[in-house]
């Protein structure tokens, strides 16, 4: 009896030198490992065009029109302009200041112009948008210098046009339809060919093409000397404003000029030929 009791005492002071150990240990504060020390990028990664325009050297660059230059490209004496009788004489006039648009181009255009210059790329956009719309004006002058007597008819035209001359224009309509062509398409044919018609008998006088063309070539001697001009701190302002200038004036004559805004017109007013059905 007496064994049983000392191994019960002996028992029960084992525990609770576990339970003491156990609290002792679960009260100690909780020991973390050192925080590693790491380097975070705080600094914004965009950075916007705003954001970049507000930098200190930035800052100082303004996009705006130069009023006295667009003067001067919109009124450029071209008193001494040769003279048009035909397309190959229009051409003839046309074909120096397209190379010289050519070459500036295959060097990049205003475009590369703009990008080799870190100051500049934030205006990237304006250097291509000058190679746009100087490709679109002489695209246009080459029209007018091919047309100017009259649009020549495109297949299409031609036979459309036969159709009506055959079973006038609701019958050629009716006609379309029941080969299987789509009652939108079929009147969009007719409505072209009724115009292209027109267009072929239309008579713009050579005197004004040579105007439309002589008026290109401060123009185009503006835009060769940008594309070559080296930029640097003591000219980007005026590196911008001058490409800035040449941009709207181009624009307002795309816009503004009949004959330009026609030339164009006509070109997208082609209609692509879905399908036929051996018309």
């Amino acid at each position: 009896m007496k064994k049983l009791t000392l191994m019960w005492v002996l028992l029960l002071g084992l525990t609770v030198a576990c339970d003491s150990t156990q609290t002792a240990v679960e009260e100690e504060p909780l020991q973390l490992p050192e925080k590693e020390k790491t380097w975070v990028k705080t600094e914004e990664v965009e950075i916007t065009k705003d954001k970049a325009l507000a930098g200190s050297e930035a800052v100082e660059l303004k996009a705006e029109v130069d009023p006295a230059l667009k003067d001067s490209l919109v009124n450029a004496d071209v008193s001494a302009a040769g003279q048009i009788t035909d397309a190959e004489s229009c051409l003839a006039m046309l074909g120096p200041l397209d190379k010289t648009r050519w070459e500036v181009q295959t060097e990049g255009g205003m475009w590369h112009a703009f990008e080799r210059n870190e100051d500049l790329r934030l205006f990237s956009d304006t250097g291509f948008q000058i190679d746009s719309n100087m490709n679109k004006l002489f695209f246009s002058l080459r029209y007018l210098c091919n047309t100017a007597k009259g649009v020549p008819l495109t297949g299409l035209a031609i036979t459309v046009n036969r159709m009506i001359d055959d079973r006038g224009a609701e019958g050629a309509r009716r006609h379309m339809i029941a080969l299987g062509n789509p009652v939108p398409v079929a009147e969009e044919w007719i409505a072209y060919a009724q115009e292209a018609r027109k267009l072929s008998q239309r008579n713009i006088p050579y005197a004004e093409v040579a105007q439309l063309v002589a008026e290109t070539r401060p123009l185009i001697d503006l835009y060769q000397q940008l594309q070559k001009r080296k930029v640097d701190d003591s000219n980007r302002q005026r590196f911008l404003v001058e490409a800035v200038t040449i941009l709207d004036v181009i624009k307002s004559r795309m816009s503004g000029e009949n004959h330009l805004t026609m030339a164009r017109n006509e070109d997208l007013k082609v209609p692509y030929e879905k399908f036929r059905n051996e018309m």
